[in-house]
Order: C-alpha cells, then structure tokens, then sequence
C-alpha cells in the first residue's frame, strides 16, 4: 500500500474533514450499518447481515463460496425477514466463475485476492454496482472476463462511480470499457496489466484518474474518455511504452503522468476524434496544469495546442526531441526548471503577458532554438531562476543579448536589490539608528545616487576599449560630417517583428555626427584615421549610447552638433511604500516590546539522529501590498530550531523560506518531490507555514499569500486545494501538516486584509489526500490571533510548548489535544474572542494517525 506522509505546515485556520464526491467508499454506504449476525449460512454461501438504521432496510454481505459456480441470490431470508444483498466480500480459492446480482452495491478489499481459479465475473442487468474496493482482483492471474462473453474484455456496469487502489492490478484484461457514471480511478488499479491494448470510456462527469492508475500497461495503444478529466495523477500512465492517443478533455497533469511514452503523438478531446486527423501528432490541452516530467522522454509528440495552462513543472517535456514551435496561452504563469530541457526541435517559443517565473535551464540544450516570442516585453517582471545564460545554456542559435543589454534589464535588477539591502538593519545599528536611516527622504537620495552608480556600471561593461568609426557624408550646407559607429552594442537579433529603433542598434548599426568648418573638412576627411575620438556615452532608447563626440586632430577639437539627453532617470522601478516594520530579528524586526522568550531560550536537545527527515519551513512576515504578520518570522525561526534541536534533524535537513514569493513556494514544493525522488520514498518530511492565508471571495478557496502579491489577485497564489493535492502524492513513510494563516480575510490579531471588505469569509474547507494529517490554527471565519506576551502566533506557541514539554515524545494524537484545548482557553481569556484549532486526516490515515511521532 502507499506509504504514510508526514509533513508539517502551519497556518492559522481550521478546514473541516469533508469528502470529496468522488472519493466514494464502502465505509460511507455502510455508515449507518448495524450488525444482525455474521456468516450466517445458505447452501454453503456465507453472509454477514445488517439493518440500514437510516432506512430500516436488511441488507447482506456474501462472505463465501464454495462453489466452483455461483449465482449470488439478490436476497435471503432470515428468521422471517428478506435481506437485499448489497456487497460481496471474500470469494472462496475454489470459484471459478460468479454471477452477480443487480442489487450489490459494492464488492470490497480482497475479495479474489487469494483465488487463484476464478475465470469469470458476469452481472445481472440493470447493475447497481457502484463501488469496486482497494485491491479486490489485485494481481488475480486467471481472472479473463468481466461482465462479457469474450476474454480478455472487462466490460465495467455503467452504475460504478468508484474502482479502487490496486483492484485490478496485473489481472489479464485486453480490452477495458470504463463506465458512464465513474468517478474515480484510483490508485495503481490497472498497474502492470501488460495485456491491456484499449481503454474506452463513456463517462459523463468529471472524471479523477489517480497515481500509478495505469502504470505499466506496456500493450497498452490508445485511450478514449469521452468527457473531462480532472486530473490525471503521478505516473498514471508511465512506462507506456505501445502507447499513441489520448482522448479526453484534460484539465491537470500531474508529475510523470506520460513519462516515457515513447510512441504518444496525440492527445486531443474526444469530440475531435473523428475530425479528419486535423490535430495528428499534438498534444490538445484545454484549461490544463502540467506537473514535473508529465511528458518526460515523450521522444514522438511534435507540437503542443493549448487554450489555459498556468503551471508548466520542472523537466515536463525534457527529452522532448520532437517538439517544434509552441504556445502555451496567454494564461500561462510559470515554466519550471528544465521544462523544454533538450527539446532540440524547437525553433520558436511564444511566452504570455501573464509569464511570471522562468526557471533554470528551462530551455537547455535546445539548440534549434532561434527566438523566444515575449521574453523582451516582459522580462522586467519575470522571476528568473538563473541568469538567461543558465536558462538558455545550449541555445546556439539564439542570441539573447540584445535582452540582457538592455539598460532596463540590467539596472531593475541591481537597483531593487540595492535598496531592498539597504532597508534592512544592519548588524551593529541599534533600533533608533536604523528609525532615522531608513526614511523616505534618505532613500530618495541613495536611489539617485544608485542609478547614476549603475549607469556607470553598465557603460563600463558595454562600452567598447576603442571606438571604431567610419565617416559616411558631408552635409555641406550645415556643416556636419555624418558618421558611422562600427562596435556599439554589437550582437545580431532573430525576431522577424524587431522593431526600428532595434534595427538601428543590430549589429553595431550606430549614427554618430561631427561639426565641422568647410575649410578643415577636406583635411579631417583625409587624416582620418589620426583623429582622436573622445565619446561621451549615455542611455538612449534603453541601449548604450553617445551623448556627445570630441573629434581632435592638428591641435583642433570638433564636437557633435548634438547633445542627446541621457534617459537614465526614465527607468521605470515601481517602488512600493516604504513599509518597513520595525520588530524581533535582525533580519527583520526588532525587538521594541519584551515578552517571554523562555521557549525561544530553553529548547530541549536530543541526540537522535533523524537524517531521513526534512523540514520544509515557510515564515511569511513582511507583506509589500498588505499589512505584515506579526512574529511569523520568529514563528518559523524557532520551529527550525525546535526541529533540529529537539527532533533530531540535521541542520541541512531544515530548508528555511522567509518571506517567500509564488516562485519561493514553488521552488519549495518542488524541493520536496526531489528529496522524495532521491530517497525512493524511504523519509519523512515537516511542511510549516506562516503568514497571511486569503480566500476568493467569489468561489471562497483558500490560498496561501506571497508576500509580493495583493490580496485582490488570488490567481497569483497557492491554493490550500492545490497544497494538499501535491503534498499528497509526494511518497515518503509520513506527511504531517501544520497551518498557521487566517483565511477568512482578517489579519493576525485584528482588521481586514482588504480594507473594502468590512466581514470575515468563511472559507471552503480543503480536503487532505494521500496519507496526510493536517494541523489548522482556526476554524471557519474565526482569526488566528498572536499570543502578545509569548511573542509568537498563538497557535504556533501551544505547538512548540507541548514539544518542549514533551522532549518531542509526543503522538500527533497528543499534540492535536493539548493546542487545540489550550489555544480555546487561553484565546478566550485574552483575546476575548474564540480561535478553535482542529485535526482533520485523510481516509487512508482516519485509524491510525493519531499513534504517529514527529521523529
């Protein structure tokens, strides 16, 4: 089975444990099941029996047969009352063939897993079936025929909503028709079953096709699903190698879904099946996600066609060799690392307005590459993960020059940096020193002086050690020699739509001017090459360029006739209020308050060495567009401390986030499923965040808030549904998630995020998945407040106090009790107001998580 997931993220509210509508399960039918009697007896069929105490109706369990046919009767009677049979449990080792009856609902965990003879499963029609539970053929050799005539063709009744983990793992099944009313296919159900040729599928609903669904089914050609499908997880279809068309309309890829798929040229939706093959060889994603290495090696696929894609992960479409000119919409935000790594085919590549995050070696080696459609236009917004010549490293033929010359590119960078250094305290300067440095008035004065600084750094880099001339005319009646610059701003340009001003510098292209008397010009023509040129450079039309020219020879200075003003001043920085907070670290914030630092101070050690766990620390504090969170970077410092000193985990074990952007989480995420690649699974992890949490206050989702990002444009941050998502495929032994945010508008302590907005929001509850336990900090609209004279977040205090209290001896079962009775009490008394943390788990874990240690 999948292993446990422990991670710990820290956030300030509460979500409520909810099911999703596809994740159908036995449990839930029978939730209201009260036991009559067990293995009761009819001609040698066992059944377990029950009263539906909702709907008063007898219902059956079939537990065994002995039989080498059986016809499952749809009732039975017991002492004088009529039972429906709705399930089937275990199968007896001797049954070949069975016959089911319409009115079973679901057949469970295990029922043929120990038959090694039966052949055949036939069902009446008219089936109500709608539950196919965790492993029920698992790895069943002789089983060829489901609800079908002919072998090898499993023909699944329309009624099932739900197939479960590994049910059909490694069965014989050559030909698979899914049905109308399926929800879910789960984990690895149809891993390894090396026959399986076709998939078709009716369904009419969204449809979730989870990790591993399909994993290995290396006969496997082409699949159809009529309808959309939500999500296709991790691996759902790696190592499928037969593998030529995908139909249906996908909405998110997750990591590896397609990874080496070698023959995969299509994926289009359904409708355009028969459509004259007008998309051969595409990929047709509408409105669609790509997780890591969903594509990786898919050496066949010629051209992407897409209409919404936000995400594209790290090395999605590596190996790729295929792949020529793309566009991915005008929606798409971020393009991991490596994403187009050795997409050698590609020769033009078009980026949205929306491009926020370019990560490292994104388009290595892809050495046909010739230009990348807005990547000028927008690289003073983008978030690069490397310099351009990391992200294009490889890309002969593309010259990005003329984008990293330009003055804009090369001086936003440094001059924000600059002052972002600036604003912090310094080491040696007291909270009154660092008060009177950092103002308004004195940063105007240093960014004056930084921009002539930088102005004079880029002209030292740029410009050339000689300049080289040549003279073109002489305009007789005004007196000037017109003259051509041969090595200013050399580099060439491959944008066909490159605009004038752009012509004028490729390729050194530069007009320059001497004023000269009539008399002296046929001399200055004539010793030319003995004039002494003596430039003056400045910035024009965001390049290198000459201000003015002294031209000396013969003891004589002739000088330009025109003086371009220098556009330095012009570049656009966009700087935000200075809104600094003066707190608790040096860092950031200072300590203007004094409060009981006894838990930051006193931190239990411990000598266990627990190197196969990794915290992943996030403190989000100081907001550019909202007010900041206050103490969330002390939050965050001293729960690494804690980790490391009284979890036993090595200081490189803990990577700490401060103050993280939509880039910063990514990457931090991404981190995570990296460790968990290189440990094949075997370790455990600690998610924490801490900061402000926002809901959309139109679908009422929760996001976590980068600290660069308005509370208004919830399309520029992370998802608590998206969070849970893909911290639950993540393997690893545990994941254990602790929230510290406030998702109901309101900021720690008191107020409203949105000043326009005068009530809290109760946010939609989001539902942990894998194997996930998830620690929130409050419940529907309620704040999370800070815990004043403690000088951390309430919620994060009673956390680190029980693991101080404890040695880190402590059960999750017991640390849910003690912060959630604690933060209730001590929010009450002085707060005045109600903060109620709570525990919510996914199915897998429901039973047993309250046993599990954070070490």
């Amino acid at each position: 089975m999948k292993n446990i997931i422990t991670i710990a993220v820290i956030c300030c509210i509460t979500f409520a444990t909810e099911t999703i509508n596809a994740q159908c399960s036995v449990k839930e039918l029978k939730a209201n099941w009260k036991c009559i009697e067990t293995s009761y007896k009819v001609k040698d069929i066992g059944y377990d029996l029950y009263i539906d105490t909702v709907s008063n109706e007898y219902c059956a369990i079939v537990c065994y047969t002995g039989r080498a046919y059986t016809k499952i009767p749809s009732h039975i009677k017991y002492e004088r009352e009529r039972y429906t049979v709705r399930g089937i449990s275990r199968i007896s080792a001797n049954t070949i063939e069975i016959l089911i009856p319409k009115t079973v609902l679901f057949i469970e965990s295990y029922t043929c897993f120990s038959s090694g003879k039966i052949e055949r499963i036939s069902f009446e029609e008219g089936s109500q079936l709608r539950i196919i539970e965790d492993q029920a053929f698992s790895d069943n050799k002789s089983l060829h025929s489901f609800n079908s005539d002919m072998l090898g063709i499993f023909n699944i009744p329309d009624s099932v909503e739900s197939i479960g983990t590994w049910a059909f793992k490694g069965t014989r099944v050559k030909n698979l028709r899914l049905p109308k009313g399926l929800k879910v296919i789960k984990y690895g159900a149809f891993e390894n079953c090396r026959r399986l040729e076709t998939i078709s599928s009716q369904n009419e609903q969204p449809l979730i096709i989870d990790n591993s669904a399909f994993y290995n089914c290396s006969s496997l050609i082409i699949a159809k699903f009529k309808d959309i499908i939500t999500s296709i997880g991790s691996k759902a279809f790696e190592n499928n190698v037969l593998l030529r068309e995908f139909k249906g309309k996908i909405r998110r890829i997750e990591p590896g879904a397609f990874r080496k798929c070698i023959n995969l040229t299509t994926i289009r939706p359904y409708y355009y099946a028969d459509d004259n093959n007008q998309f051969k060889d595409v990929i047709f994603l509408d409105s669609c996600n790509i997780g890591s290495h969903a594509f990786d090696s898919c050496v066949s696929i010629k051209n992407v066609v897409t209409f919404k894609i936000d995400t594209i992960g790290e090395y999605a479409f590596h190996d790729c060799e295929s792949l020529n000119e793309e566009s991915f919409g005008s929606s798409l935000k971020v393009i991991g690392a490596g994403a187009f790594n050795n997409c050698t085919q590609i020769k033009k590549f078009y980026l949205s307005d929306s491009i926020k995050y370019i990560g490292d070696y994104a388009f290595f080696n892809c050495k046909n590459l010739e230009y990348v459609y807005g990547l000028e236009n927008n690289i003073d917004k983008i978030e690069l993960g490397g310099s351009l010549d990391v992200i294009f490293h490889g890309c002969s033929k593309f010259d990005y020059n003329p984008i990293e010359r330009k003055y804009s590119v090369f001086a936003k960078r440094r001059i924000l940096n600059a002052i972002n250094e600036w604003q912090k305290k310094k080491e040696y300067e007291t909270t009154s020193e660092w008060r009177k440095r950092v103002t308004e008035e004195n940063r105007s004065k240093y960014l004056s002086r930084l921009i002539e600084e930088t102005k004079q750094e880029y002209i030292k880099i740029y410009a050339p050690t000689t300049i080289k001339c040549s003279i073109i005319s002489y305009d007789a009646d005004a007196g000037v020699f017109e003259i051509y610059v041969d090595n200013l701003n050399n580099y060439s340009f491959f944008n066909p739509s490159i605009s004038e001003i752009e012509k004028k510098h490729a390729g050194g292209s530069y007009i320059t001017y001497a004023k000269v008397p009539h008399n002296d010009a046929p001399k200055f023509k004539e010793q030319w090459d003995s004039v002494k040129i003596e430039p003056q450079y400045c910035i024009k039309e965001d390049y290198l360029g000459i201000a003015s020219c002294k031209y000396k020879l013969d003891g004589k200075t002739y000088e330009s006739p025109i003086l371009y003003d220098d556009e330095t001043a012009n570049i656009e920085l966009n700087l935000s209020p200075l809104n600094i907070f003066f707190g608790e670290d040096k860092n950031s914030i200072t300590k203007l308050e004094k409060y009981d630092d006894t838990l930051d101070k006193n931190i239990p050690s411990v000598s266990t060495n627990n190197n196969k766990t990794f915290a992943i620390i996030i403190g989000n504090e100081n907001y550019k567009e909202v007010s900041n969170v206050r103490y969330a970077l002390n939050d965050a410092k001293i729960f690494a401390e804690y980790c490391q000193k009284t979890l036993g985990l090595p200081k490189e074990n803990i990577r700490n986030h401060h103050n993280a952007t939509y880039g910063m989480i990514l990457s931090a995420i991404n981190d995570i499923k990296s460790i968990s690649e290189a440990y094949n699974g075997d370790v455990k992890f600690i998610f924490y965040y801490c900061g402000h949490g926002i809901p959309n206050e139109k679908t009422q989702e929760a996001y976590l808030l980068p600290v660069d990002v308005s509370p208004n444009n919830t399309d520029a941050c992370y998802s608590i549904t998206r969070l849970y998502k893909e911290l639950g495929e993540i393997e690893s032994r545990t994941i254990t998630v602790f929230i510290d945010a406030c998702f109901s508008g309101a900021q720690r302590g008191e107020g409203m995020l949105v000043e326009a907005r005068g009530v809290a929001i109760k946010a939609k509850s989001a539902v942990p998945q894998g194997n996930m336990v998830v620690f929130t900090a409050a419940s529907g609209d309620e704040t999370a407040y800070p815990y004043k004279e403690k000088g951390h977040g309430m919620f994060t205090y009673f956390l680190l106090k029980k693991l101080n209290e404890t040695k880190g001896e402590v059960t999750l079962g017991e640390l849910g009790d003690y912060i959630t009775s604690n933060v209730k009490q001590q929010s009450v008394v002085v707060n005045r107001k109600s903060q109620t943390p709570s525990v919510t788990v996914s199915q897998p874990v429901s039973g047993s998580w309250r046993n599990y240690k954070l070490r």
